[in-house]
């Protein structure tokens, strides 16, 4: 071995030296001055000294520059060693740790107290708790600790409350040991499935002790009426606890998958049945269904599949084979051996209409090929007759074809439209108006159109102007038809007709009083007019435009210097007597103290103070003759119109 640094050799006794220099002084020399080392020369570590020249090791503790070392056969002790029966931690420069420290064999972290001895278990520190092993290493992760289990962050601090761990939500309460099962945490239910080492279950559903229950992102269970979670929905109970089989919510059927409790969308199957749940998933229920390739499903009232049209292949969910016009739900068709036919088909001796790509029954308006139209029943027949489509249409009994115009049908006339339709009400027909009962018979003779009577003529036209029939007059408005009554003034003179038309004779003295009265309405059936001017007072008895004479007499109105009230008024009250110093009887008012009373007579007598009428005399009010008086009080009913002028 070569050397290029000093060496140090054991002794060699001269003498042993000088007897190799003797048998060969050269030789010697040269080996002596040689880089090798002998063979039989002991070389010492570190080119140390001999032993005899190297002072002792320390042993056991020792303490240099405020360190604490260990020395065992002469090294000093790293890492964790026992002494005398105690663990403490030595640093790679073998310093004596306390406090937190990490051992330099593991990477791991330790705590030793204040003389140096390594803690094992639960330590607090700075309010927060760690675990140390059997081996005085600081635990982080899932531990297992007095039968609980506990995490630790990677700081070795325990958690506590919620903990999120590898993507999953840990409930550790203030005491940070794990809890599993049912939790009431902040107003909400809470489940942390024992079988997942108590991770909270979230966005889904779980089953507990054989009931389902549905929790949202955060882990809450929900509770009561729909819920959307995990791509799902489920429908809760009150409780939380979900539903599973048939529900009917808000009039419509849903499914709850039993094994998953999932609301079932698309087609199921049910105790053997097939059902179709559209995408809210409601059951679908007396309707058709069309699935992507074109097949036709009905399901029947109760939600089971009735029959599947593939084509012109019919097949019923009883397996049973049909022939003859047979109905799916809305729908009717013909069938041979299940097999759907088409076009014009005779059944029963009736023509029957099929569509020619899917067999179904052709309804409703059809035109021929020589453009009539025809109407087909809901079976496909073609119908005659009457036949209702929103309207009334008539089609011919033999061939079936829509009639329009005028038709006769059982000895009756009807008026049918261009497209068919049969008309009601008034009709004009080349200048003529007609008038068609609501059956849409024609009238002939008097009818009531709802507002007016009218005459039509036996073959049906409106009749207007003056009108004879067995010896009676009536008149028909000249441009509207309608029939008179009460004054009419035609010919340039006036003509009364009576409530039923009939030209009529009227006992009245006053005939323009009379004329005026017709422009006034009543509450009630009776009319006062009174002409201060004239000194004259009219009852009428009847209707707007109707008003019949009953009573004219003469009247004394109030005094120029007192004039009576001018107006419209109605009757308010009635009384037998009044007056101071005269009596005047059986008064009526119509407004404030203005009245309709008797002359004056002597106070608490009938004998005559001032008895004359035709005359202004009174203080405002209207005096009429005593019987007249009391005809009013006996007869005009409160809130009859009084007009004056």
């Amino acid at each position: 071995m070569r050397r290029t640094s000093v060496r140090t050799f054991l002794a060699i006794p001269v003498m042993a030296l000088a007897v190799t220099l003797s048998l060969s002084p050269a030789a010697g020399l040269q080996r002596a001055l040689a880089d090798e080392v002998p063979d039989n020369v002991i070389e010492l570590p570190d080119g140390g000294k001999p032993k005899d020249d190297e002072p002792a090791a320390p042993e056991g503790w020792q303490e240099d520059s405020g360190k604490r070392t260990y020395w065992r056969d002469g090294q000093r002790l790293t890492g964790i060693q026992t002494v005398d029966g105690v663990d403490y931690l030595f640093g790679e420069d073998g310093a004596m740790t306390t406090g937190w420290g990490i051992d330099p064999k593991t990477g791991s972290w330790c705590y030793a107290d204040a003389n140096g001895a390594l803690r094992t278990g639960w330590l607090q520190k700075n309010g927060f708790w760690y675990l140390l092993g059997a081996d005085h290493l600081m635990l982080t992760g899932w531990q297992q600790e007095g039968g609980s289990t506990y995490y630790l962050v990677t700081s070795g601090a325990m958690q506590t409350q919620w903990a999120l761990v590898d993507g999953g939500w840990y409930w550790l309460g203030s005491s940070g040991a794990l809890h599993t099962g049912w939790a009431w945490l902040g107003n909400s239910w809470y489940y942390l499935d024992p079988a997942q080492n108590g991770r909270a279950v979230t966005d889904g559903a779980a089953r507990v002790d054989g009931t389902w229950y549905a929790f949202d992102a955060s882990g809450r269970m929900a509770s009561s009426g729909w819920v959307l979670t995990g791509g799902s929905w489920y429908l809760a109970e009150g409780s939380g606890a979900l539903k599973t089989g048939w529900h009917r919510v808000n009039g419509a059927w849903y499914y709850l998958d039993p094994t998953d409790a999932k609301m079932a969308t698309g087609e199921v199957t049910v105790d053997g049945k097939s059902y179709h749940l559209d995408e809210s998933g409601a059951m679908v229920a007396s309707a058709w269904v069309r699935d992507a390739t074109g097949v036709w499903r009905w399901y029947g009232a109760d939600g089971a599949l009735v029959a599947t049209i593939n084509g012109l292949e019919a097949t019923f969910a009883d397996g049973s084979v049909r022939s003859g016009l047979t109905r799916v739900g809305s729908t009717w068709y013909l069938l041979d051996a299940n097999v759907i036919q088409t076009g014009e088909q005779v059944v029963d001796g009736k023509t029957h209409l099929f569509d020619e790509t899917t067999g179904e029954a052709v309804t409703g308006w059809q035109k021929s090929a020589d453009g009539s139209w025809l109407h087909y029943d809901a079976q496909g027949a073609v119908q005659a007759g009457w036949v209702w489509d929103g309207a009334w249409y008539y089609l011919d009994p033999e061939t079936g074809v829509m009639k329009t115009g005028w038709v006769q049908v059982d000895g009756a006339w009807y008026l049918l439209s261009a497209s068919g339709a049969m008309r009601t009400g008034w009709n004009n027909v080349g200048g003529t108006w007609y008038l068609m009962r609501s059956s849409g018979a024609m009238c002939t003779g008097w009818a009531w159109d709802g507002s007016a009577w009218y005459y039509l003529e036996s073959w049906g036209g409106m009749h207007t102007g003056w009108l004879s029939l067995n010896g009676t007059w009536y008149f028909l408005d000249y441009d509207s038809g309608y029939m008179h009554t009460g004054w009419t003034w035609t010919g340039g003179q006036y003509y009364w007709f009576n409530e039923d038309g009939s030209l009529g004779s009227v006992d009245c003295t006053w005939r323009d009083m009379f004329q005026w009265a017709q422009s006034y309405y009543s509450s009630t059936n009776w009319l006062m007019l009174t002409d201060t001017s004239g000194c004259r007072t009219a009852i009428y008895y009847g209707r707007h435009g109707a008003w019949r004479p009953v009573k004219e007499w003469i009247c004394s109105p109030g005094a120029p210097a007192t004039p009576t009230v001018t107006g419209e008024f109605t009757v308010t009250g009635k009384g037998y007597s009044f007056g101071n110093g005269f009596t005047c009887y059986y008064y009526t008012q119509f407004y404030g103290d203005y009245l309709y009373h008797s002359v004056l007579y002597y106070q608490n007598s009938f004998r005559v103070m001032d008895g004359r009428l035709g005359m202004h005399l009174s203080h405002g009010c209207v005096r009429l003759d005593i019987d007249n008086a009391k005809w009013i009080y006996d007869n005009i009913p409160y809130g009859t119109k009084v007009v004056i002028w």
